[in-house]
């Protein structure tokens, strides 16, 4: 088992880095220690540990761990990610797919490369704690989601694919979607009103180019070819569109 060599009193700085990433600024969340000890171990390694983490895990020298040298640094990590992603979960509802992809943004190898490879148990320990304190449960988004949505002109296609963007299982999705009605027709005939006012106040026959934009719109919408026929009814000959 690891034995402690040395613990020294530092200070690290490793904040927030700010980068242009696709124009835009944003801050990468620090998961490094700003002061507090270095630890050295009896296989040659030393990483930076809080003065937090030194006191629960007792971090003394010549003192041998109290617990497997692998699963410490696990909780460890646990316990900084968790912090870094606890206001991305908390005042908005996220799937678990969405937390996984914050987690794989943290820059672990810019505190020590040692942390990457606790990664994949440290995230398996935060998505129970996630999942046992309710900050995610997909089943709840869900239902949330379509509680939102649906009072929307929408299709149940759309909602399915903007679901599944999320992460969510198609099943879980299936299941949700067969219990809400929505009046598609009635969503498509709002949809196309608003985007095209002239066409949809003139009830003139349109060309077959203009028909065409407006049946790949509503279709880009998710509805079916007989809902954007019945929309558009009195407007030339859908047939040569659909």
């Amino acid at each position: 088992m690891e034995q402690i060599q040395s613990v020294v009193s530092c200070k690290k700085v490793a904040a927030f880095e700010t980068q242009e990433t696709a124009g835009k600024k944003r801050k990468k969340a620090a998961l490094a220690v700003r002061e507090g000890y270095c630890v050295t171990f009896n296989t040659g390694l030393s990483v930076y540990f809080s003065s937090d983490e030194v006191a629960e895990y007792y971090f003394y020298e010549e003192a041998p761990l109290k617990h497997p040298f692998d699963t410490v640094m696990t909780r460890i990590l646990f316990r900084r990610i968790l912090t870094a992603v606890l206001p991305f979960v908390v005042f908005t509802k996220r799937t678990e797919m969405q937390v996984r992809r914050r987690v794989a943004e943290l820059e672990l190898g810019e505190i020590e490369p040692v942390w990457a490879q606790y990664r994949e148990g440290a995230t398996l320990l935060l998505m129970t704690y996630l999942k046992g304190e309710q900050y995610v449960d997909d089943e709840r988004y869900v239902q949330s989601f379509l509680r939102s949505h649906t009072q929307k002109p929408t299709s149940k296609r759309s909602l399915s694919a903007e679901l599944s963007k999320r992460g969510i299982a198609q099943g879980l999705i299936d299941a949700a979607l067969a219990d809400v009605e929505i009046d598609e027709a009635e969503g498509a005939r709002v949809l196309f009103q608003k985007k095209f006012p002239e066409a949809a106040r003139g009830r003139g026959v349109l060309s077959q180019k203009e028909r065409a934009k407006i049946y790949r719109y509503l279709a880009g919408k998710g509805f079916s070819g007989e809902t954007i026929r019945k929309v558009t009814q009195g407007f030339g000959e859908e047939d040569e569109v659909c």
